[in-house]
């Protein structure tokens, strides 16, 4: 499951999620920090909030996000920053997802 926001501060800066969520940054950026020390992630670049983990977070510009909430036995991610090398791959793919959200009716379907 997947939605776009767009925030100019986290409803819950102290968080600990109940699932897994990605967090993909298509504009702005935010900080945020698991344990490990602040990371700041910005346009293009993602971070995985994990299940049970605590983060403390803010929005440092107003950031345009899309969220994938997900469950996962496996650590695909990690619990931090997430850097693309492929970036214009990035690109394509946020274009068809936001192509994607335009298309999907008022019942959820394409």
């Amino acid at each position: 499951m997947s939605k776009t926001v767009r925030c100019k501060v986290f409803q819950r800066e102290d968080y600990i999620g109940g699932d897994d969520i990605f967090a993909l940054v298509l504009s702005g950026s935010f900080q945020f920090d698991n344990g490990s020390g602040p990371q700041t992630v910005g346009a293009l670049e993602g971070v995985n909030f994990r299940q049970g983990v605590r983060y403390r977070r803010h929005i440092t510009e107003e950031a345009c996000l899309y969220l994938f909430r997900f469950r996962c036995a496996e650590d695909v991610f990690g619990s931090g920053k997430v850097v693309f090398q492929d970036q214009k791959r990035i690109e394509s793919t946020l274009r068809l997802l936001q192509l994607s959200d335009r298309l999907v009716g008022q019942d959820g379907f394409l």
